[in-house]
């Protein structure tokens, strides 16, 4: 079977007008932008996403953006720079006259290992929540409440820390990482924490395989309510956040270990697409 085509697409904000003076992009993707005086200009930001055509429009298989530094090709080397990341996923059906909500989710990092990286667990096990009934986007309920179970963790709230990887809510994913609009309700994301986007449908980067798993566990989850029975008790209260009440199980002997991965190879029907605004 024929692949299709990923194509490249870089969206960098430069951190005031006129400034640019040379864009140059390297054998290996590599993007830099050069101001008149030939020196290396630091973006405001820099969108990397990762698409392929289709007739109805690009479908946007990862995206990430970097605050105050360049993206890298492969998106590898800002993931490295995380202490860590949760990736999840939620699947909704259901059961009973009940709305079933399970998310499924575990925890890894990237670390850098010479001009390769490496993905590993962060802990041995995985975790699921269930929610009842939910109102609005249950996945978005979910990182809510994992973000600030998290949140005494981070050391400094001005810089991002801990990544959330969802496939979920893409185009309001820096309002949310930003704080300029509540993720949940009336709720704010707690400051520290970035959303990153794969999609769990396509593509076979890192994090695409990663939420695909993640998807898999909650369907089976959830096939597992169905066969077994709805249970409307047990749930737990989440201190601050009285709608996430929640059914909460463990899954133990994850292992996350991707071995060394390379960055990504630019091949001649790659396309890179580079915008930049003042």
């Amino acid at each position: 079977m024929k692949k299709k085509p990923i194509n490249v697409q870089r969206i960098i904000e430069l951190p005031k007008a006129g400034i640019a003076d040379r864009l140059t992009i390297s054998p290996d993707g590599q993007v830099q932008i050069f101001d008149h005086d030939g020196n290396l200009v630091t973006p405001a930001s820099d969108r990397r996403s990762t698409l392929y055509p289709r007739k109805k429009g690009s479908k946007v298989q990862s995206q990430t953006d970097v605050s105050s530094n360049y993206a890298s090709i492969d998106g590898l080397e800002e993931l490295s720079r995380l202490e860590s990341f949760f990736v999840i996923d939620t699947n909704t059906r259901m059961v009973a006259d009940t709305k079933i909500s399970v998310a499924f989710f575990f925890q890894c990092k990237v670390v850098k290992e010479g001009e390769k990286y490496r993905c590993v667990s962060c802990e041995q096990f995985a975790h699921s929540f269930e929610y009842h009934d939910v109102e609005g986007n249950p996945e978005m309920l979910a990182l809510l409440t994992v973000a600030m179970g998290n949140a005494e963790r981070i050391k400094n709230p001005l810089s991002t820390q801990i990544g959330f990887v969802t496939d979920s809510e893409l185009g309001r994913h820096v309002p949310f990482s930003l704080r300029e609009e509540p993720i949940y309700g009336e709720h704010f994301l707690p400051q520290g924490f970035q959303l990153i986007y794969a999609s769990a449908d396509t593509g076979n980067e890192l994090l695409n395989q990663l939420i695909r798993e993640c998807d898999r566990q909650a369907r089976s989850v959830l096939d597992r309510i169905e066969r077994e029975g709805l249970v409307k008790s047990h749930f737990l209260d989440f201190p601050g956040l009285p709608e996430a009440r929640y059914q909460y199980r463990k899954f133990n002997d994850l292992k996350i270990d991707s071995g060394l991965i390379g960055g990504m190879t630019i091949h001649p029907t790659t396309t890179i697409t580079v915008e930049f605004h003042e």
